[in-house]
């Protein structure tokens, strides 16, 4: 199932591959912010003796409690239907914002409060999810660039570059799923 999933991602970002080129410097610019931001993240870890916060893990355990279930299906809904909400109100905001919420979101949100950066080494899903927010955060950034030519070519990029982020979340959340069942 995961070769599967891997396959049709990988053949659907090679059909997209004009609406990526262009976004392409948006999406530059924010995996740039992403590297800074977890250089930044970097240094706090090794700045804070005590590992977590308090309210970080808060936060995770009110996370777990909204989405896991003990059926492995409506765990992996959840998990989606949960990723998928986020991207789509970072897009409508970038697009609202005129494309700044976005800038200041990917180094402030995902990464100083996202995973450690060892977790990237662990769990293979975070890196699917850190591709889908960050592609969001482009597309969302790069259209509140465009929101004057909407209805041109920048509608087709857009409907073209939610259908990859709706893949990379399936995936991410299949992933993420698995590695709770193996949690159990």
């Amino acid at each position: 199932m995961k070769s599967f999933l891997f396959i049709v991602l990988t053949l659907y970002f090679a059909s997209s591959f004009h609406a990526l080129n262009v976004v392409s410097r948006n999406l530059f610019t924010l995996m740039f912010l992403f590297v800074v931001g977890l250089t930044g993240r970097t240094i706090l870890i090794r700045l804070r003796p005590n590992g977590r916060d308090s309210c970080e893990r808060i936060i995770d355990a009110l996370l777990n409690q909204f989405v896991k279930r003990k059926s492995l299906t409506k765990t992996f809904v959840r998990l989606m239907m949960w990723n998928l909400t986020i991207d789509f109100l970072l897009i409508v905001t970038g697009f609202l914002t005129l494309g700044i919420f976005p800038l200041v979101w990917t180094p402030l949100i995902l990464v100083i409060n996202g995973p450690e950066p060892s977790s990237y080494k662990k769990y293979e899903y975070l890196w699917f999810e850190s591709a889908a927010l960050i592609l969001s955060a482009s597309l969302g950034s790069w259209g509140g660039l465009k929101i004057n030519q909407f209805f041109g070519d920048a509608l087709n990029i857009t409907l073209t570059l939610s259908g990859l982020i709706i893949l990379i979340r399936i995936t991410a959340s299949f992933l993420e799923t698995l590695e709770l069942r193996d949690y159990r």
